[in-house]
Parts: structure tokens; C-alpha cells; sequence
């Protein structure tokens, strides 16, 4: 079963519009991933739904696709409490193509243990 707007609104995600054409729409699906008792907002998670329905040959199905971006020190010497807006980062944005037997749990852990492994920092653009 494809993942849809209601499985995405029941795990805590958020609609937002988007700028539609003529033939395509999308809705942005987004949650915030934040640390312990909501410290910090480590990254957020961008789940789209398309709908193609102004396109008279394209399949039924509402393809859905999600990115993340995520954060890196470039000195990884520094401590994460001593980050700052002006720290030399690096960011970087990972999609993943959605499969029919893709789950929002799979995909979260995804994103978690790549958070993890490689050693990414909070968001330095969303925490005051």
C-alpha cells in the first residue's frame, strides 16, 4: 500500500501548500525531528504527494517522494552545544524514491540512522 495523506496526517505531519501548474499538483507533508524533550530541531522530514490528474494518461496512483536536509560541521572537533548560525557547515539533501511497500516508519528510521552514522548536526537555519 502506498503511503497517503491520511497515514501522513495520523503520524504527526503537517500539510502545506504548494505552487500547482495547470496539470500537476502537490501537497508538502512535513514533521519536525527534534531531540531530546524537543532541544533542538535536528532536521525535517518533506514528504510530497503528486497528483497528476490534469494529465489524462497517467495512472490513478498519487506518486509520493520525500527529501531531507541535514547538517555537518566541516571541523568535526566542534562540540554541538558551541554551534552557531555562522559555523562552517555543510549541507546536504537526501531523497529517497518511494516504493509501494515503503512504510513512514521505514522511512523516519531511514533518516534517523543516517542522522546517526553520520555524525550530522541540528539545523543550523531553525533553532534559536
Amino acid at each position: 500500500m502506498m503511503i497517503d495523506k491520511k497515514q501522513l496526517l495520523e503520524s504527526g505531519y503537517t500539510a502545506y501548500p504548494t505552487d500547482d501548474d495547470v496539470n500537476t499538483k502537490k501537497t508538502l507533508y512535513q514533521k519536525c525531528i527534534q531531540g531530546c524533550a524537543r532541544s533542538k530541531k535536528f532536521y525535517f522530514i518533506n514528504f510530497y504527494i503528486w497528483d497528476f490528474s490534469g494529465y489524462p494518461y497517467v495512472a490513478e496512483d498519487h506518486p509520493v517522494s520525500v527529501d531531507v536536509c541535514m547538517y555537518r560541521l566541516l571541523d568535526d572537533q566542534l562540540e554541538v552545544t558551541t554551534i552557531a548560525v555562522n559555523s562552517s557547515e555543510e549541507s546536504f539533501r537526501v531523497q529517497l524514491q518511494i516504493e509501494s511497500a515503503s512504510t513512514i516508519a521505514y522511512v523516519e528510521r531511514f533518516y534517523r540512522d543516517m542522522y546517526y552514522m553520520l555524525n550530522c548536526v541540528p539545523d543550523l537555519h531553525n533553532n534559536d
